[in-house]
């Protein structure tokens, strides 16, 4: 028995031993490999570092070399069971595919995009002519300025000289925003789509086929109206609207206002000079009336919540220091319901 014992011993010794040496075997194999390819070296040490939300950009791919220079956002809880990261690309063709599955050794972790609204107006007039641009989260703003959060004299960000594009933001609902006035110009020839973003400034658009989903719109005292449309065929879906003389502003056809909420206007909360449709909306808390629409509106029944009439005159809120006429009402307990909330 003792004879067997020992003989059992020395056998995990020497398996414990072969071990040892394989390991140490594979390590050398490392360090040669990486000391005639550094690239390899840097590219395994990047790759501990990537995070979910990380920018990063894909290099090192031999077969897609086409893909090499994507830069893009690290979506998701971290790499699947094959290591590779599921990147959604910053800037692409809205032909292409949006999402990639780069393994880690082909991620190299970017800095963060620069705040700034002159580097978002960069990139807009950089993409391709039918774009896909997928912003961060974070606040966007004037950097130049002494006062950048100012909620006067805003910058403008012009979406322009595209056949088609599509504007979104993070996916948690307005954790983008842009404090500046958007204008999107007519040059676009195609539609227009923006999805997920805050807008502290208003938008005009000059674009038919016009699609808002989930799009928060604040706008500072001088600002006529928070939302203009002067082409035909837009959908508001699922926004909110705040301030403005006019919440929004209706100078086309065939528009359409989809489970919004719109907010503290200065006169009505919705002025119409085409005939619009509305479903599972609000409009409260303006100071003049819901709704003026000179030729109606068509309506599911049962589903709009509007104001009807004047209220009474209330504090209005100080711009200088943001939040709107939401956080003023808010304050007040008035109980304003959730965007794209019906009740």
């Amino acid at each position: 028995v003792i004879n067997l014992l020992k003989n059992g011993i020395d056998e995990l010794k020497l398996d414990l031993y072969e071990d040892i040496e394989f390991k140490g075997i594979v390590q050398a194999t490392e360090k040669e490999k990486n000391k005639k390819d550094p690239e390899r070296k840097t590219a395994l040490s990047n790759s501990q570092n990537l995070k979910p939300g990380m920018r990063a950009q894909v290099c090192g791919l031999i077969k897609a070399v086409a893909r090499n220079g994507l830069i893009g956002i690290l979506v998701g809880k971290g790499p699947d069971n094959q290591g590779r990261w599921a990147l959604e690309l910053e800037v692409c063709d809205m032909n292409e595919a949006t999402h990639l599955k780069i393994k880690a050794q082909h991620l190299r972790p970017m800095p963060p995009l620069e705040m700034s609204i002159d580097r978002i107006q960069s990139i807009i007039d950089q993409a391709p002519n039918e774009a896909r641009i997928r912003l961060p989260s974070g606040e966007f703003c004037d950097i130049r300025s002494k006062n950048p959060y100012r909620r006067t004299n805003l910058p403008i960000l012009y979406l322009r000289n595209k056949a088609s594009l599509f504007l979104l933001g993070d996916p948690c609902d307005t954790n983008t925003m842009l404090r500046c006035r958007l204008i999107a110009q007519s040059s676009i020839t195609g539609s227009l789509r923006i999805a997920r973003i805050s807008i502290d400034g208003g938008m005009d658009i000059h674009v038919p086929n016009t699609k808002l989903q989930r799009v928060r719109l604040d706008s500072p005292p001088q600002c006529s109206s928070t939302l203009a449309i002067h082409q035909p065929n837009a959908i508001i879906d699922r926004c909110l609207i705040e301030g403005g003389d006019y919440g929004i502003s209706i100078h086309a056809e065939q528009c359409q206002v989809l489970s919004t909420v719109v907010l503290g206007a200065r006169n009505a909360g919705i002025f119409a000079s085409f005939r619009f449709r509305a479903e599972c909306s609000t409009v409260k808390c303006c100071l003049d009336e819901g709704v003026d629409a000179k030729e109606g509106y068509d309506e599911l029944p049962n589903t709009n919540f509007f104001q009807k009439g004047q209220i009474k005159p209330v504090e209005m809120p100080d711009f200088s220091k943001g939040g709107g006429y939401f956080s003023s009402y808010k304050q007040q307990g008035d109980g304003i319901p959730s965007v794209g909330v019906h009740a």
